[in-house]
């Protein structure tokens, strides 16, 4: 199952799917419930893409690794993909990255609110006769390592490993641009 809340981008997503002639199914359903899917039913969950971060709460994070220990069977495996927000926030560097093109430039930065609230900025121009811009500000919790390492063993998943990146690269707080982390329920 692919899930999301937005059924814009599960409506993406299924056209995407189709596009590559894959058989997936997709799910609008919240995270931190996956009321839409059988308890035991999976055995693997993968949430990447820096999703965690749009968990708002400490009770969201710990309701998402609830819900997915509840639809993965007995030896299940999870991975958990975000940035690396330990250092992100101890950096507090503001401007992420420009790139684009002559037509359209896209500006990513933070506004860093509290060590519980980073706001990223998406900044778009593009020129057609003359420069336009759009903005896009998403609210983020920057949940660092040890704060989803202690979730996860209180939702039930162990033999938690932590690493830097998907080829399992040592994660150091201080220079890994990802974190990864793979676990195991009981």
């Amino acid at each position: 199952f692919g899930v999301d809340g937005s059924a814009e981008m599960i409506d993406q997503a299924r056209q995407k799917a189709i596009h590559s002639g894959s058989n997936a199914e997709f799910l609008v359903d919240d995270i931190s419930e996956l009321s839409k899917i059988e308890n035991g039913s999976v055995d693997l969950v993968i949430c990447r893409g820096n999703t965690l971060p749009h968990l708002r709460i400490s009770d969201s994070l710990g309701s998402a690794f609830s819900a997915f220990s509840r639809v993965t069977r007995s030896g299940g495996r999870l991975v958990l993909q975000w940035l690396n927000y330990d250092l992100i926030l101890k950096d507090k560097k503001r401007l992420v990255g420009v790139s684009g093109d002559n037509n359209e430039v896209f500006t990513r930065f933070y506004d860093f609110i509290s060590s519980e609230e980073v706001v990223f900025n998406l900044l778009i121009q593009n020129y057609d006769e003359k420069w336009k811009s759009k903005w896009i500000s998403t609210p983020l919790t920057p949940w660092t390592s040890d704060t989803v390492l202690d979730t996860l063993k209180r939702n039930g998943w162990q033999d938690v490993e932590i690493y830097g990146d998907i080829g399992k690269s040592e994660f150091k707080p201080d220079n890994s641009n990802n974190i990864v982390v793979l676990a195991r329920k009981n």
